[in-house]
């Protein structure tokens, strides 16, 4: 009896344990789900990206560009590159809506609304992120999620070729941005070195 009060008492506290992260998962679900707190989500994932890869002499955060466009970051490289900017977006909506279609007419909408709202995003920051001679040619869109990124580059090959040609370079959180922050820091510790 000593010994199942002794396992009760270890299945009630892995419940608690369970009860809890449940709650927490639960928290994280209403931040996704709401558009200004998972943008600010995606904002402080990202902060937390570059403040913990790169110095903080080589970026600025909500940098203002000439176009009064505010860019989340903008990483200082060196001449003749220039600073590059990155911006955090987030169409989980979209994304949503595409694995939640059941049908055929509800895959006909949400694929090219998928399609639709990431070359949205494409199109605003080729438009605002790259002002000519200020910064780079280019850009990075940082994506909050892992799983539209393996989405988008699965299924959409011509929307990530469309990125290409605007010079907006796609980027997930464990992978890409990580990748190319220290691809960053290993360019801006040769500059310093030279």
């Amino acid at each position: 009896m000593g010994e199942l009060g002794k396992h009760l008492l270890i299945i009630d506290q892995a419940q608690k344990n369970i009860s809890g992260l449940a709650g927490q998962v639960i928290g994280l679900q209403d931040i996704l789900d709401n558009k200004q707190t998972r943008s600010a989500f995606g904002e402080v994932q990202l902060h937390d990206f570059v403040v913990s890869i790169l110095p903080p002499s080589a970026y600025v955060f909500q940098a203002a560009l000439s176009n009064q466009r505010r860019v989340d970051y903008l990483i200082r490289l060196p001449q003749p590159l220039g600073p590059i900017s990155i911006d955090a977006k987030s169409p989980l909506e979209s994304y949503h809506a595409l694995h939640q279609a059941t049908d055929d007419n509800q895959i006909k909408v949400a694929l090219p609304a998928f399609r639709a709202a990431i070359g949205k995003h494409i199109k605003d920051i080729q438009e605002r992120n790259i002002p000519a001679g200020e910064t780079a040619d280019s850009a990075l869109m940082f994506l909050l999620s892992e799983a539209v990124y393996a989405e988008l580059h699965a299924n959409f090959p011509e929307t990530v070729e469309r990125s290409y040609w605007a010079h907006v370079w796609i980027v997930s959180p464990t992978t890409t941005l990580m990748a190319t922050l220290n691809t960053v820091r290993a360019v801006l510790k040769d500059a310093r070195m030279r």
